[in-house]
């Protein structure tokens, strides 16, 4: 699939870059939410970016409508969904009005990465 295929698909899609272990839990299912500090309040479709690693789009994911609340809920939220430990994504929310827990709904990985 190539780039310009992807965008025209589409008339609103993000880029999100992620740490590689995030992506390996996403594509193997064990992560079903992405836990954000700014993001968008409806479904949206992403681009998956790896930079470190890859320096590439590796994927694209479909989330589903987040579920927004204080880094304090959504703290709470993470560690009774086994995603992270309560104090590892407090550190990681701050003191945060409002943060998002985005369902992820669908995944497709990219064989051959795209170059942004």
């Amino acid at each position: 699939m190539k780039f310009e295929e992807i965008i025209s698909q589409e008339s609103f899609i993000i880029l999100l870059s992620i740490r590689e272990n995030y992506f390996d839990s996403m594509i193997s299912g064990n992560k079903k939410y992405e836990y954000r500090k700014r993001y968008r309040k409806v479904k949206t479709k992403a681009l998956i970016y790896i930079s470190k690693t890859k320096k590439s789009i590796v994927g694209i994911v479909e989330f589903g409508e987040p579920i927004v609340g204080n880094s304090e809920c959504i703290s709470r939220f993470s560690a009774q969904n086994g995603d992270s430990n309560y104090h590892d994504m407090k550190e990681y929310l701050g003191t945060n009005n409002e943060c998002y827990a985005i369902p992820i709904e669908k995944f497709t990985y990219l064989k051959n990465h795209l170059q942004p």
